[in-house]
């Protein structure tokens, strides 16, 4: 181990010591899985700090992001984008736009997607 590496164990344990939400990666899934009660055994999981939860009222603008809890799990997993007052969600095989974002979003949160997205019209 060298210290690069404690650094970022270091920084990952005081995040969770500082209340933050700790996900480490599971080989089976090939997913990052939110750990309440982490067993640091890092010779074997990689940890890190969970990215940040958006409402989608508050989701960066043109940014692509998943819906990663919701109180219907048909919605999970789905991407959605806001562009304005507007929300497009996509996913089994749909896209819509929804207008009136205050509405619909208090049962759900997203976390963002790498990459910006350009929006040039829409109906």
């Amino acid at each position: 181990m060298n210290k690069e590496q404690t650094q970022k164990m270091i920084e990952v344990m005081q995040a969770y010591v500082d209340g933050q939400f700790i996900q480490f990666y599971n080989n089976g899934s090939k997913q990052w899985v939110n750990v309440n009660d982490p067993c640091w055994g890092w010779g074997d999981f990689d940890y890190r700090i969970a990215p940040t939860l958006y409402h989608p009222k508050d989701l960066p603008e043109n940014r692509l992001a998943k819906i990663v809890k919701h109180s219907d799990t048909y919605y999970l997993d789905r991407i959605v984008l806001r562009h304005g007052d507007y929300l497009l969600l996509v996913g089994k095989g749909k896209a819509n736009w929804f207008g009136g974002l205050d509405e619909y979003t208090d049962r759900f949160a997203c976390q963002l997607i790498d990459g910006p997205v350009t929006i040039t019209s829409y109906v």
